[in-house]
């Protein structure tokens, strides 16, 4: 009886560990499709971004985006702030915005906000 509640209770730790282990890096291309919303109108989006570690918990992004009405190239840094929560700025041409993604595990779920528009893109490995 002692090793069955002994091999219970290893197998709760264990999964409590699986649960509160972060998400894998995001270091890697990425790819996926969202929305731009620019003065009133929403497009459809397809991005394609690469996330290089540059420290520890931070990560430079670059990434390109098309729409029906054009392209966007954007750079920029985010940094891990826990729970698979990053935050940072990213710059096209000379508009620069605050990005916020949740990593997702299979994929990453981007919100970008800059006074000209805003984005929902969700992404997953290539």
């Amino acid at each position: 009886m002692r090793i069955v509640v002994f091999l219970s209770g290893l197998l709760v730790c264990a999964s409590m560990t699986v649960a509160e282990a972060a998400p894998a890096s995001i270091a890697g291309w990425w790819h996926g499709t969202g929305t731009v919303g620019y003065r009133g109108s929403v497009d459809k989006v397809r991005c394609h971004a690469r996330f290089t570690r540059t420290s520890g918990k931070s990560y430079a992004v670059s990434s390109v985006c098309t729409t029906a009405n054009g392209r966007y190239e954007t750079t920029g840094n985010v940094t891990s702030t826990g729970g698979g929560r990053y935050r940072g700025t990213v710059m096209s041409g000379k508009v620069s915005g605050r990005v916020v993604l949740f990593n997702r595990g299979t994929h990453l779920s981007v919100s970008v906000t800059s006074r000209r528009g805003s984005a929902q893109v969700r992404l997953t490995r290539r």
